[in-house]
């Protein structure tokens, strides 16, 4: 049928299909396979298809030998979309495996502590990322790491040293949320502001936002809500994605009662824009840390039950928190399974690529 059809509307048709379903179509015929495997259409489908509908959930359990993965709806019946079926990587299995991050339709995976792997599960392929030889710092093995699965592979995928002289960037770990805007990305650091005065040298910690441009591959400051600006540090400090822009999300605690600030940025880059969201208390808990946004603008928490923290493990939960009614609810599923909570989005990346290896 389609050698009676224009190449116009043959690729305007596939561009409109799942990628399960687009899969399968490069068995079809050969100029199909050439078509869909092309790194144009891999990319021309992934912009059109670029709304995250899904939710890639990462969990293990005490008695599993390896972790899971699935995916679910991302609306109000949170239906399963897909399974997933992890990579047979041969590594240490003492080592848990998780996901630390998504991007463009792959899934960053850490495994045996120290490999690292981009996955597209819908396509099943991945690729080992080469060991960065020298060692980088682990503030830019994080970052170097998030900016190639931002750049979807495009590279010839080897490490490459980035040294920032007007940034002073400070210790941040795999778990730091990461925030992917406008070509960039950002996340939260805390470091010790060094106050002079007339008698002793003032130190305290500080916190604030470092953003790198993947375009132009350079370290930024992006300014703080102007009164948290050398404030006194909080217990957590992240950065979260709010739509295009950039949202700040600071814990804290008093006595029985956990809460959070979250402040969003209206308009990207402006720093006159900050505008605090809500305060939400949460009492009898404590707040492990936020995985993101959903559709709904709900906020996905990790919470542990106020207790003994040796059993922390045993008492994790998901919460969604609605910022705008403040109102809290169960996710529907326990934290304890389900460690990495993340947007996905369908797509082909990686399909292109030679040294991807299928399972």
């Amino acid at each position: 049928m389609s050698d009676h059809l224009p190449e116009e509307i043959v690729n305007g048709i596939l561009l409109r299909l799942p990628v399960k379903s687009l899969v399968k179509c490069t068995a079809v015929c050969k100029s199909w396979k050439s078509l869909i495997k092309s790194s144009a259409f891999i990319g021309t489908h992934l912009h059109e298809n670029d709304d995250a509908r899904l939710l890639l959930l990462n969990g293990a359990t005490p008695t599993a030998v390896s972790p899971f993965y699935c995916l679910h709806w991302d609306n109000s019946e949170f239906g399963e979309y897909a399974n997933l079926i992890a990579p047979p990587i041969n590594t240490d299995r003492n080592f848990v495996d998780h996901a630390i991050g998504t991007c463009n339709g792959l899934v960053c995976l850490v495994v045996a502590a120290s490999l690292l792997v981009l996955w597209n599960p819908l396509i099943r392929k991945y690729v080992c990322l080469p060991r960065p030889s020298p060692a980088p710092t682990k503030v830019l093995k994080k970052v170097l790491l998030l900016a190639m699965i931002r750049l979807t592979m495009t590279t010839r995928g080897a490490w490459k040293s980035v040294t920032s002289k007007r940034v002073k960037l400070c210790y941040t770990s795999f778990e730091c949320e990461t925030a992917s805007v406008n070509s960039a990305l950002h996340w939260a650091q805390c470091y010790d502001y060094v106050k002079p005065t007339v008698s002793i040298v003032y130190v305290k910690p500080t916190v604030s936002i470092v953003s790198f441009d993947l375009v132009n591959e350079s370290f930024h400051q992006v300014e703080m809500p102007p009164n948290l600006m050398l404030r006194k540090v909080r217990d957590d400090t992240h950065v979260l994605r709010y739509g295009d822009s950039i949202a700040l999300f600071e814990t804290g605690s008093y006595e029985e009662v956990a809460d959070f600030d979250l402040w969003v940025m209206k308009e990207y880059g402006v720093a006159e824009s900050w505008t605090k969201l809500c305060t939400v208390s949460l009492p009898m808990v404590y707040i492990l840390r936020p995985f993101g946004f959903r559709r709904t603008g709900e906020v996905v928490l990790q919470v542990a039950h106020d207790g003994d923290s040796y059993h922390w493990d045993m008492l994790k939960m998901l919460k969604l928190v609605d910022p705008k009614s403040k109102q809290v609810k169960d996710f529907g599923t326990d934290g304890y399974r389900y460690h990495f909570v993340g947007s996905f989005t369908e797509s082909l990346v990686l399909l292109d690529q030679a040294n991807a290896i299928s399972y």
